[in-house]
Parts: structure tokens; C-alpha cells; sequence
């Protein structure tokens, strides 16, 4: 798995970048700017610790520890009901019933369908056009940005 964080030098004083490490010589007074990035390639909860030594300071042990988190949440969907009952109507009547979904995570737009599929049991006959799925908004979804 790649690492989600990335660190650049931006301004200050120049520093030599390894793959184990950074290494940055400053004097008093002097400062060096790096900007750090979040950037997953897949999901979920990412934490680093990068420890930091100085020279010459705590005889050779951590000085500092540098801790980054990042999170990059599962997309769900969620519901304020899961099942729905109706209950026996008259003829030529019809029943209604809302729920909400709420949609969480999505980097980008989504298209939402339902499908309704045939009953396990049924007493009676099931007709294609028994129950019908209405979204009031759209079926479109939007991506949220960060």
C-alpha cells in the first residue's frame, strides 16, 4: 500500500530528501516550510508518526514526533427505516409511504435506481406496476468536495 501523506519543501532553508528520511541543517533563526498532503489511493483511517531528531540535543534520542491523520471515509448509504409494511387497501386505492436516505462520502455524482424485485411469497397475483419508486429530487446524487 502507498502512503497517503506526501511532504514537499517549499521555502526556507533546502533540505536533502531520502527515502528513509529528511535532513535539514539550520541555524538559529533559519526555518524551512514544507507543505504536507493528504492523498489515499483507497479507503480508510490513516495515522503516521515521524519521529524527530536533533543534533547534538537529548544525546542522540526523539526530540520530537511529527503525527499525521487522515481519513477517507466508506461511502454508505443510509436509510431512517428499514423495512416498510403496507397494509391491505380497497381496490383502485393507492398507499404511500416516505423514507429518507442520506448519502454520505461520494467524491463524485451518483445515479441512484431502484429496483423492485418479485416477492418470495405472494398470495395473489403480482403485477409489474404494483409498486412504484419516486424519487422527488432526482435520482442524482452530487459528489461532496473536500
Amino acid at each position: 500500500m502507498n502512503c497517503p501523506f506526501t511532504i514537499k519543501w517549499i521555502n526556507g532553508v533546502e533540505s536533502t530528501m531520502t527515502d528513509l528520511c529528511i535532513i535539514c541543517k539550520l541555524q538559529p533563526a533559519e526555518k524551512t516550510i514544507f507543505k504536507i498532503e493528504f492523498v489515499p489511493s483507497q479507503r480508510g483511517r490513516f495515522s503516521l508518526e515521524a519521529p524527530i531528531f536533533v543534533k547534538g540535543e537529548l544525546e542522540g534520542n526523539m526530540f520530537n514526533c511529527l503525527q499525521l491523520y487522515g481519513d477517507n471515509p466508506i461511502s454508505s448509504i443510509d436509510s431512517d427505516t428499514c423495512e416498510i409494511y403496507f397494509f391491505p387497501i380497497p381496490l383502485k386505492n393507492e398507499a404511500e409511504e416516505k423514507i429518507t436516505l442520506t448519502f454520505s462520502h461520494y467524491k463524485s455524482t451518483v445515479n441512484v435506481v431502484a429496483s423492485i424485485l418479485a416477492p418470495i411469497k405472494c398470495s395473489g397475483i403480482m403485477k409489474e406496476n404494483t409498486l412504484k419508486i419516486l424519487f422527488p429530487n432526482g435520482n442524482t446524487i452530487s459528489g461532496t468536495r473536500r
